[in-house]
């Protein structure tokens, strides 16, 4: 993701998310029906709540000049990934 590409996957598509801590701070795994969006930075329980509450509009991530002013407890985001996901369905049994 960056400042020339923008993504809108709408939230009747959302299916869930997983928040771990990791050594960098959080990683924040939000899968979508079509894509699988992982957000790495800190504070970023509020944007889970967000996203859980319908109430995200936008995000992006925080140029490394910005890391040190942020205040306590606002989200962080270093990195962005987006991947389509991946069709688990193999197919009937019988």
């Amino acid at each position: 993701m960056s400042s020339e590409l923008t993504l809108l996957l709408p939230f009747d598509h959302f299916l869930f998310s997983e928040l771990h801590q990791i050594s960098e701070g959080q990683r924040l795994r939000a899968l979508f029906v079509s894509h699988e969006v992982t957000l790495t930075g800190t504070g970023l329980r509020r944007i889970e709540v967000a996203l859980q509450r319908m109430q995200l509009s936008y995000i992006a991530c925080v140029p490394t000049r910005f890391h040190p002013p942020v205040a306590d407890e606002q989200p962080v985001i270093r990195q962005i990934v987006v991947t389509e996901a991946k069709d688990t369905d193999s197919g009937t049994v019988a």
